[in-house]
């Protein structure tokens, strides 16, 4: 019996590990992601908060796991990796990382 139950343990264990995978994409609002106007997303159109996928061009809605809402908002219009379980059009997201940092500034070296 205990045997049994060890097994059953490590199977179940096993299987979420399984169907954790990483995404690569931007977070941005479920309205903007359908004009599929990302880029210019207003945090006041953030939510319901989706990553959206830019290789594939699909949004998933986002179900949070012990995932601050603060540091959510922070990552809000970046590029970020996140890790979780893909179901249908829904990711459970158990980690959030930021790909492209808070400030970083681009510039045009054209003609000056």
């Amino acid at each position: 019996m205990k045997r049994g139950l060890a097994v059953a343990i490590l199977l179940g264990t096993w299987a979420s590990l399984a169907g954790a995978q990483e995404i690569k994409g931007r977070l941005t609002g479920e309205e903007c992601a359908r004009a599929m106007r990302v880029g210019e997303c207003l945090l006041e159109k953030a939510y319901p908060m989706v990553l959206f996928t830019e290789e594939e061009g699909e949004y998933y809605r986002m179900e949070l796991e012990g995932i601050d809402i603060v540091a959510l908002d922070k990552a809000f219009g970046r590029e970020v990796l996140v890790e979780g379980e893909l179901s249908g059009n829904r990711v459970r997201v158990q980690k959030i990382r930021v790909l492209e940092p808070a400030g970083a500034a681009e510039f045009f070296k054209g003609c000056l």
